[in-house]
């Protein structure tokens, strides 16, 4: 888990240039799906997020450096948007 909020989990899985990004309910495990419901920054900087089959986000993180980055993701769910960080 990378990030969780009273109503959400966000889980994180790198892999070459990207990142999987998956956002579920703690109620009842259920993801958040769907294309505009996940926008996400890297180091303060927008970058596409784009919603994937299963339930998943994939987010690009080509031309970034290696090392630790600061990743902020807004997800809309349920008439809120929380933030996570």
């Amino acid at each position: 888990m990378v990030a969780h909020s009273a109503l959400l989990t966000l889980t994180a899985v790198p892999s070459d240039h990207s990142l999987t990004l998956q956002v579920a309910r703690v109620s009842d495990h259920r993801l958040i799906v769907g294309p505009g419901n996940v926008t996400a920054t890297l180091d303060g900087h927008a970058v596409p997020v784009a919603a994937q089959p299963g339930g998943t986000y994939l987010l690009s993180t080509r031309g970034q450096s290696a090392g630790a980055h600061a990743l902020s993701v807004v997800v809309s769910h349920d008439g809120v948007r929380e933030l996570l960080t």
